[in-house]
């Protein structure tokens, strides 16, 4: 007994090693049962990268690159001022060092560019994104990248809420280039639509992992569906197909047919919500109406199990089918065929340094076949080559290829699903579009890559 009860007493040096052990714990780690000041940080940053850009033409024009990049830059401050370095892992150095080569590369093609090519821009809009993804790397962590995730979600949804809005207050309008189609606040259908898909499949990874906000995570992500149909995008809707599926691969075994319901839920509802919409006229009271019915059905309705899930997505393929014969896509309003072959004869022209930075324009005149006006190649990895050259594509896609094989290869995370799959619909819309040059985005994806890259190690640190 005696020997029993100096045993389960620590002697000195257990009690001196869990106090040295104690205070060795570093702080800068978030604790786990309440907020950290990273948390606060990372939903700032969210709401920084996409609000104002959203409600300013998705930032195209460039009017708020300064102010933007200004503020980021202060904001990844944050970390240093508290003294909280912290070393990247390997691949976000990887990534970086791409972003940070490519906008090298960018300035250095003034030389060669034509005049009035555009390089300042070009630059312009480098800088910043290297900036952001500066910015998530110094304030974003393990413990931090959820709320991040969430934060990019909630922003997202508000742009779609300005746009539902907007057409409920104001009737569809008639755009001479988009028609009918959902472009406000961002002001392109398909960076609205690749917008929604991107929010639409991190909603659905993180109910995996918010299990109190799951609820209300569906009810958003059929909402975003429902933005996403308002676009027209059959760009974003075939990345959208192509990000819940690699959600699906990546996350847990053990979760991923309730995965396939929670997806089957959002496109059934919010699928049906666009249906009722559109039947209706598209705007005015019926938008208004289907959007809140949307919501409440969306958090409502239950998971469907394996069975449910299936019967789900075999009735929406056949009503998507039958959409398509009623109203089969047209191929005259599209003419990224033309713009690809353009920028492929200029490769041939100049293969080795390519025409410069921002001057596919001029490309564009040269080589055309259509009698349109275009700026961009519509294809990120195409025009990259036409105006940079093979180490400008390689860069991009150094940029784009390192947080994706990061993903895979930590697999199995809910929070990493959630962030790989929705830059895995960038990667893929990418090739299909000027995302590029539409910096709402490509912020949202860098962001996403962050969180994909956020397991790194801080200098003497224990993980938590």
């Amino acid at each position: 007994m005696v020997t029993h009860a100096r045993a389960t007493l620590p002697g000195p040096f257990e009690a001196d090693r869990a106090g040295r052990l104690a205070h060795s714990r570093p702080r800068h780690f978030p604790s786990r049962t309440g907020p950290s000041w990273r948390g606060a940080a990372a939903a700032a940053l969210a709401a920084l990268a996409v609000l104002p850009l959203g409600l300013a033409d998705g930032g195209y024009f460039g009017r708020s690159f300064t102010t933007l990049t200004v503020a980021l830059a202060a904001a990844g401050a944050l970390a240093l001022l508290r003294l909280d370095i912290r070393l990247p892992s390997l691949a976000f150095a990887v990534t970086g060092g791409a972003l940070v080569l490519l906008t090298g590369w960018v300035a250095l093609s003034s030389l060669w560019a034509a005049p009035g090519a555009g390089v300042e821009l070009e630059v312009r809009r480098c800088v910043l994104y290297v900036t952001a993804l500066a910015a998530v790397g110094a304030l974003v962590d393990r413990c931090s990248r959820s709320v991040l995730l969430l934060s990019l979600v909630a922003a997202i949804s508000c742009l779609a809420v300005v746009g539902f809005g907007m057409r409920a207050l104001s009737g569809v309008p008639v755009d001479p280039y988009y028609g009918s189609l959902l472009a406000e606040p961002v002001g392109y259908p398909n960076a609205m639509g690749v917008l929604t898909a991107m929010g639409a499949v991190v909603a659905i990874g993180l109910a995996a992992v918010l299990g109190r906000w799951a609820r209300a995570l569906q009810a958003v992500s059929s909402l975003l569906v429902l933005a996403l149909g308002l676009s027209g995008s059959r760009g974003g809707a075939l990345a959208l197909a192509v990000g819940l599926g690699a959600l699906v691969a990546l996350s847990p075994r053990a979760q991923r047919w309730t995965c396939v319901g929670r997806t089957a839920s959002a496109l059934a509802v919010g699928g049906g919500a666009w249906a009722i919409t559109m039947a209706a006229g598209g705007a005015g009271m019926p938008l208004a109406i289907a959007a809140a019915g949307a919501a409440a059905i969306g958090a409502a309705l239950p998971t469907p199990g394996r069975r449910g899930a299936l019967a789900l997505i075999s009735c929406i393929a056949l009503a998507a089918f039958a959409v398509a014969v009623q109203h089969p896509p047209s191929t005259t309003s599209s003419y990224r065929s033309a713009y690809w072959r353009a920028a492929l004869d200029e490769v041939g022209e100049r293969p080795l340094l390519g025409s410069g930075a921002g001057s596919f324009f001029l490309t564009w005149r040269e080589h055309r076949t259509v009698a349109v006006d275009v700026r961009d190649a519509h294809s990120l990895y195409l025009e990259t080559l036409s105006e940079l050259g093979p180490l400008g594509l390689a860069l991009v896609l150094g940029v784009v290829a390192a947080p994706l094989a990061t993903a895979v290869r930590g697999r199995g995370d809910p929070t990493v699903a959630a962030g790989g799959a929705a830059f895995v619909v960038f990667a893929a819309h990418a090739g299909l579009d000027w995302d590029w040059e539409m910096p709402v985005v490509t912020l949202v994806a860098l962001a996403c890559a962050g969180v994909v890259l956020a397991d790194r190690t801080g200098i003497g640190a224990v993980e938590p």
